[in-house]
């Protein structure tokens, strides 16, 4: 899976859990001929599958050859049959059916879990909108469905619905359901514009403009009820109904001022027909209220037929006061989780400065000890240096004291004599020839073990400083304007 995108390894994963096939390959290979389509290649597996599963009986333990054959003839002459009857049933059928006003359902012992098939254009990222997705889809098996009206019993197979949906949607994408490119967002914006322009004047129902499936995911984010309202223009009973029930003043009142968030798409387009095909509805107008019920939105009531606003509001009333501890528990679930969130940051937070105070600790213990060692070491350096150059002073001295020039007798006539006065208190006593060079003078003190290891020669009358280094050095005593018995002061330049 390394030449794969993060997004198809996402949805490559996805697969595998949705439809139970484990050779990676395998799947890998029907979202590609799907065009990585997510919820196309799991619907269109699991459908093929469940055809199968549907026309072949299972063979029981024990069964002969013949008995199994004549088991799978009758089961597909008798599912022919019903499948037949379902779409000439679903064909002639009238367009509506009322008791009396208005008809409404209420699912009141098992909730409906809401069925994703509609999120084709735009699946869920997220691990419950997975979750919802392949319950759906697992659940395209025969279920019966009845209805009852006026002590007559309508029985019909899920399946032979399915067929004739599928007779349908071809139907709409040769007509004007599927005529055109679509996105979920422009049927609900179309819709919206439409029942606005078509049946408001001064109230306007505050439909949520965003998909189906987004609509579900901030219903649940927010702990809301969704109220469903599947729209077809062409009964008999929409106009009376959306003038009467959803542009009033009291319904939409009340669901401003409750926890409530309102979606609708008119089951001509794309989009509502797939929610349609989700819901399930028998007969318009429409509603269905969805919640959030053990970690998934579930449909826990549902409304048929045209019933007044004064009738409706009660009713989601009674929804809304039987349905309401699930949000609550929900609630203090996620203040909990939240609490032990912060809880659990705020002791991280302590923990990473307590981390970082320890760490800066001992950063500047590191910091103290290595500025002791290198002052140690510079110190070091230092005693070696001076160390080094004692040595140094002491070995030229040695040989610098050779090169130093006889004294001349005391009895020379011409001889200069010398008093310099150390900057011990010391004296030095020597007498030089005129030729000898101030260089022999500075020898001559620096090898005496009482003289400073950096000094420098003066005189004071006149005061000047001799030049016993450097240029100057190989200057007579003579041409120095030293004669006769002169005084020389040293000074120590390091004092």
């Amino acid at each position: 899976m390394e030449e794969l995108e993060g997004s198809q390894v996402d949805k490559l994963l996805q697969f595998q859990e949705l439809t139970g096939i484990e050779e990676l390959a395998e799947c890998r290979s029907i979202l590609q001929r799907h065009s990585w389509e997510l919820e196309r290649a799991v619907h269109n597996t699991l459908t093929n599958r469940d055809v199968v599963d549907r026309w072949l009986p299972v063979r029981a333990p024990g069964q002969g050859l013949i008995g199994y054959v004549i088991s799978l003839v009758y089961n597909l002459i008798s599912r022919s049959f019903w499948s037949a009857f379902g779409v000439f049933w679903r064909l002639i059928r009238p367009p509506d059916r009322h008791l009396s006003e208005y008809r409404f359902l209420m699912d009141r012992g098992s909730s409906e879990s809401l069925s994703p098939e509609y999120e084709s254009p735009e699946a869920s990222s997220s691990d419950e909108e997975n979750e919802r997705i392949g319950a759906s889809i697992r659940d395209l098996e025969i279920s019966e469905i009845s209805d009852w009206e006026d002590g007559e019993s309508e029985l019909r197979t899920y399946w032979t619905a399915a067929i004739y949906s599928d007779a349908l949607t071809s139907y709409e994408h040769a007509g004007s359901i599927g005529g055109g490119a679509s996105s979920p967002m422009n049927d609900v914006e179309q819709f919206i514009d439409d029942f606005h322009t078509r049946y408001c004047t001064d109230v306007r129902p505050a439909f949520w403009r965003s998909s189906y499936s987004q609509a579900l995911v901030v219903a649940k984010q927010e702990l809301k009820f969704l109220l469903i309202y599947l729209h077809c223009r062409d009964h008999q009973s929409t106009n009376a109904f959306c003038r009467e029930t959803m542009c009033s003043v009291l319904l939409n009142e009340y669901l401003r001022s409750a926890n409530w968030l309102l979606w609708g798409c008119d089951v001509n387009s794309a989009e509502g027909y797939r929610v349609s095909q989700a819901l399930r509805e028998n007969s318009y107008p429409f509603l269905a209220v969805a919640v959030l019920k053990g970690q998934r939105m579930t449909v826990v009531s549902r409304y048929e037929g045209h019933i007044q606003p004064e009738d409706l509001v009660p009713l989601l009333r009674t929804v809304v006061t039987e349905n309401e501890a699930s949000l609550v528990a929900v609630r203090a679930e996620r203040n909990e989780r939240s609490q032990t969130n912060l809880l659990r940051q705020q002791q991280d937070e302590a923990y990473q400065e307590s981390l970082l105070a320890d760490q800066e600790k001992e950063r500047r213990k590191r910091e103290q000890q290595q500025a002791i060692e290198e002052e140690q070491a510079r110190l070091r350096a230092e005693e070696e240096e001076r160390q080094r150059q004692k040595e140094e002073i002491a070995r030229l001295k040695i040989e610098l004291a050779d090169q130093i020039p006889a004294e001349p007798p005391t009895d020379q006539a011409n001889a200069v004599h010398l008093v310099i006065k150390l900057p011990s208190g010391g004296r030095l006593e020597r007498r030089f020839l005129p030729e000898h060079t101030l260089k022999d003078i500075f020898h001559y003190v620096f090898c005496h073990p009482d003289s400073p290891d950096q000094f420098e020669i003066s005189q004071n009358f006149p005061r000047r400083v001799l030049q016993c280094q450097g240029e100057g050095a190989n200057t007579s005593l003579q041409d120095a304007g030293l004669g006769g018995k002169q005084a020389l002061f040293v000074t120590d330049l390091e004092a």
